[in-house]
């Protein structure tokens, strides 16, 4: 009877985070990639989004040193749809920390990718980490966190 009860009680408590409408927010993690020298762009491999159409897609750089002088990097994104009917984003600047939304047209399901590049031409390659929330993930090649 005791357990039972525990079990009933676990399933009410299940019950209730489940109606509450947690939302499954998931971000893959590009840790120590390289930023190619003279404009380059680093092109993520592809990432599977799941079918959350409201949830928008947001990057954020979490760190970020050029190789040589170990200084900051200014740094741009844009996210590419790799289906028909997907949009490509314009470039949007990166700055420490803040999380950029890359707004409506990147809530859509299926696969991404994220491009990345300095935004001086420079002649030596940077090293940096940066957080790509999707909302939920079918499927990554990173580390995902959530």
């Amino acid at each position: 009877m005791k357990y039972l009860k525990a079990t009933m009680a676990l399933f009410v408590v299940t019950l209730c985070l489940g109606l509450v409408g947690v939302s499954a927010r998931q971000y893959t993690q590009l840790i120590n990639i390289k930023i190619p020298a003279f404009s380059g762009e680093f092109i993520s491999k592809q990432v599977d989004k799941g079918d959350d159409w409201n949830l928008t897609q947001k990057v954020k750089k979490t760190s970020i040193s050029d190789d040589w002088s170990g200084d900051g990097r200014a740094i741009e994104g844009r996210i590419q749809g790799m289906f028909h009917g997907m949009i490509t984003t314009g470039w949007k600047n990166l700055p420490q920390g803040s999380n950029i939304d890359f707004g409506s047209g990147t809530e859509v399901q299926g696969g991404w990718k994220l491009w990345l590049k300095s935004t001086k031409t420079l002649p030596s390659t940077a090293t940096g980490s940066f957080n790509w929330d999707l909302g939920t993930i079918d499927y990554s090649p990173y580390p995902i966190k959530g």
